[in-house]
């Protein structure tokens, strides 16, 4: 039987059309939350939406691009109208652009940043005024263990970073109001994206996958675990951390 952690609680997965995001949001949906479903694509959010529904979960689909200012505020205020709380926010919303420095658009660079860090900013602000009126509240950042280092990702380590460190000052400016910010980074995960980048049997993918000290590549529901964990009453006085979970590639000089 599946223990039902956040039974009447609302949560926002930013992101949820597919991947890691659609993962989380399908496990605290598992779990008895009451979860808002958000992708800029409304074909992956009617699917994940109606899959869900499918397996008589509470959910609710809003499509909104949480990069621009009045999206994301629609994306809190509609939650709220609604469930009249938010308990738990997972900034999960961004897009990767794979290529070397010197050729790396600045139009390509910021959409990069603001589709990872100024919507994990712009979401987080307005959840937050709400959270701190409950007293109470989880934000969980997607992070990324590029953040230490990894050739063709200039603009994305740069966002991920980012948002490690935004964890943490918020997490000192909202821990008066008990509301904890943690930051989960992922390792290499078995996604669509990954796969169209890296196939199965591919050299690169063998490559990273021998640069896994636990050898194996990480699944949606590894990164879906350590989040609903730190979303948890479990993990109430946690706060302002950064979470690898890489099967053990943060901790050596490992290719990825």
């Amino acid at each position: 039987m599946i223990p039902m952690r956040f039974q009447d609680k609302v949560a926002i997965v930013t992101g949820s059309g597919r991947g890691i995001g659609e993962e989380i949001a399908t496990h605290l949906a598992r779990e008895g939350a009451k979860v808002v479903v958000n992708d800029i694509d409304a074909i992956n959010l009617d699917k994940t939406v109606q899959r869900l529904h499918d397996e008589g979960l509470q959910v609710t689909g809003v499509q909104a691009d949480v990069s621009k200012e009045s999206e994301s505020a629609t994306l809190i205020e509609k939650t709220h109208q609604i469930y009249r709380r938010i308990d738990i926010l997972v900034n999960n919303a961004g897009t990767v652009k794979i290529a070397p420095l010197v050729n790396e658009s600045e139009e390509g660079w910021q959409k990069v940043l603001d589709s990872i860090l100024k919507s994990t900013f712009l979401c987080s602000r307005s959840a937050a005024r709400v959270m701190i009126q409950q007293r109470h509240g989880r934000i969980i950042n997607i992070g990324s263990r590029v953040v230490l280092g990894k050739a063709g990702r200039t603009s994305y380590s740069a966002a991920k970073a980012g948002v490690t460190g935004m964890t943490r000052t918020l997490a000192l400016e909202l821990a008066p109001y008990q509301i904890t910010v943690n930051c989960v980074a992922p390792g290499f995960i078995d996604t669509e994206m990954t796969r169209k980048s890296t196939p199965e049997g591919s050299p690169e993918r063998t490559r990273l996958v021998s640069g896994i000290p636990l050898g194996r590549i990480g699944r949606p529901a590894d990164i879906a675990h350590a989040v609903l964990f730190l979303a948890s009453d479990d993990a109430g006085w946690i706060t302002g951390q950064n979470l690898f979970v890489c099967g053990g590639m943060s901790i050596g000089s490992f290719l990825f």
